[in-house]
């Protein structure tokens, strides 16, 4: 079991890496896998440290759908967005 622990936590910290990428679809596919590793008991410390790096990422996220969504309101108006800005 040692060695598998240490498995998780290396693969969580290169995870970690991926999430400071500017590649949307690798900080995406990163953030997914640190959820499932978030489950485990041997990487759950791990993926505690990254945290702060997680939030990040999705911030940038949040922000990326919302300007979708202004987008799309632009277009179909009666949609209305507001209410998530500046959250």
């Amino acid at each position: 079991m040692d060695c598998e622990s240490t498995l998780l936590v290396r693969a969580c910290n290169q995870l970690g890496q991926f999430l400071q990428n500017r590649e949307t679809n690798l900080r995406y596919l990163a953030l997914e896998s640190m959820c499932l590793l978030a489950a485990s008991e041997f990487s759950h410390e791990a993926v505690k440290k990254h945290q702060e790096t997680v939030i990040n990422a999705l911030k940038v996220r949040i922000k990326k759908v919302l300007l979708i969504l202004s987008r799309i309101g632009n277009i179909i108006p009666h949609i209305n967005i507001s209410i998530y800005r500046n959250k």
